[in-house]
């Protein structure tokens, strides 16, 4: 990790950009302390869930479940600092702008320090989100006017110890989609899911739920029955 020491983690699962080697939804920053400045990348296609079997498959998708774990990567000895984590508005954090972490750290619902097992947050998707989104034809999507109407997952950490080994971050997304021509799939316009859940009763469990710190494989599986998602991906980034 170099001197890095803070950082943040942005993600808006309903959103992918549609033609790039980096996904402009999935967002990360690193500095030397909360306090410090530094300018808000991109992270690659292939570290969002799902996004390398959708550009392959599909015409158009959208996200129906998503979450982010944290897991210490080094020794108990060496654990150290604290993390934050939050649903947010896509927009929250942009590509391109300069941030100090910091500046998250109010907007995030819960704070712990660095876990010893696992901290998990789920994604509690909006009525943008319900809608199929389509990859158009520039690497700028999403545009923002999309992103300020997608729910996103952000993270913000401090305090870890420079050089050390960081922590494991874990994506998991499910991913409902409408097969592209080029597969030569009839997609029925009028065909549709058969659950009869709406989001407000997706929004009603996530709460029922209790602490978002529970696990993501128990509750990504109930969440997931709710549209009958076909589409499922994992990605791993080591901070």
């Amino acid at each position: 990790m170099g001197t890095t020491t803070s950082g943040t983690l942005h993600w808006a699962p309903g959103c992918i950009a549609p033609s790039s080697n980096l996904n402009t939804s999935c967002l990360y920053s690193e500095s030397t302390g909360p306090g410090v400045a530094s300018t808000v990348s991109a992270e690659l296609t292939s570290l969002t869930p799902g996004a390398n079997f959708l550009y392959a498959n599909a015409s158009g998708y959208r996200c129906v479940a998503a979450c982010i774990t944290i897991t210490w990567a080094g020794s108990e000895l060496n654990r150290q600092g604290f993390i934050a984590l939050g649903n947010t508005q896509g927009t929250t954090i942009l590509n391109g702008s300069s941030l100090q972490p910091g500046q998250v750290f109010p907007l995030l619902t819960h704070t712990q320090r660095m876990p010893e097992t696992m901290a998990e947050i789920k994604w509690r998707p909006s009525s943008f989100d319900q809608t199929f989104s389509s990859f158009g034809a520039t690497a700028t999507y999403p545009s923002v006017n999309d992103l300020s109407r997608a729910g996103a997952l952000t993270v913000f950490y401090s305090g870890l110890p420079a050089g050390g080994a960081g922590f494991l971050v874990k994506k998991t997304a499910v991913y409902e989609y409408i097969p592209s021509l080029t597969l030569a799939i009839s997609a029925v316009p009028t065909s549709r899911n058969t659950s009869n859940n709406t989001l407000d009763e997706v929004i009603n469990f996530l709460d029922s739920a209790g602490d978002w710190m529970t696990s993501a494989y128990k509750v990504g599986s109930r969440i997931a029955s709710y549209a009958a998602p076909v589409a499922k991906g994992m990605a791993m980034l080591t901070l």
